[in-house]
């Protein structure tokens, strides 16, 4: 996600439906060299990373809160 709003930044109008924003950015990013391309395919496992992360953090949180164990658990973002 984190790639997308990174690419998002260069799409200015605020005229455009969610639809026709998404369908500009795909063509701008089919367009781009591979050396850019890749910049953003990083930013992207990057973000995925995080995100399972916290993932795995909540759902320790949720389990210690249904069982009333208190552990910490803690992540970097």
């Amino acid at each position: 996600m984190q790639g997308f709003k990174v690419l998002c930044g260069s799409v200015k109008s605020s005229s455009s439906s969610f639809g026709e924003a998404s369908k500009r950015l795909s063509q701008m990013l089919c367009k781009l060299p591979r050396k850019q391309k890749k910049m953003y395919e990083d930013i992207a496992v990057k973000d995925s990373s995080r995100y399972k992360r916290q993932c795995m953090v909540l759902n320790c949180k949720e389990q210690d809160l249904s069982t009333g164990q208190n552990r910490s658990v803690d992540v970097l973002n």
